[in-house]
């Protein structure tokens, strides 16, 4: 699928943008098996990515199901077949091949994008070293005190200390 995606960018970077959020896609069926009580049953077998780590997660609690795994591998090797035929397909075209698809229409053109100020390195340490002051001291005590709310407070705390040296540069 990775490379399917890939064949419409330009340059490596244009590639790893594009890459990005299936990236961010994948890892998501991936943190399934760290859900307490999912097993590999039913629905999970067949899903992408959490069949593979739930079925990893299985055979290392030292449970091994001969069919768990047969579905599985058939599962993964049906779709990477269809992935693999997907690009297959899209590498047989001359557009991909000399680069004249446009990559989704995503591409900005560099009339919109507006040139930011760099921060100097003394600024950068500043704003570093207050956001670790205002980490530990208000942060972690906010923490200790109630886990949840300590936790979206120190959040909030450090963006909008972002957030006000954003608006000073």
């Amino acid at each position: 699928m990775m490379m399917a995606v890939a064949s419409f960018a330009r340059s490596f970077k244009e590639a790893q943008n594009l890459l990005t959020p299936i990236y961010l896609v994948a890892t998501m069926p991936a943190m399934v098996a760290m859900i307490p009580g999912i097993q590999l049953e039913s629905f999970w077998l067949t899903m992408p990515i959490a069949n593979v780590t739930l079925l990893f997660k299985e055979l290392m609690l030292g449970v091994f199901d001969i069919n768990h795994v047969l579905i599985v591998f058939l599962s993964v090797s049906f779709l990477a077949s269809v992935a693999l035929f997907v690009a297959v397909k899209l590498f047989g075209r001359e557009e991909v091949l000399f680069g004249e698809v446009s990559s989704f229409g995503l591409t900005l053109k560099p009339a919109n994008i507006m040139a930011k100020p760099v921060p100097e390195q003394s600024e950068t340490l500043f704003f570093v070293m207050v956001s670790l002051i205002l980490l530990l001291y208000l942060g972690i005590p906010l923490q200790m005190r109630d886990l949840p709310s300590g936790l979206i407070l120190t959040e909030l705390l450090i963006f909008l200390d972002c957030r006000s040296y954003s608006r000073a540069t």
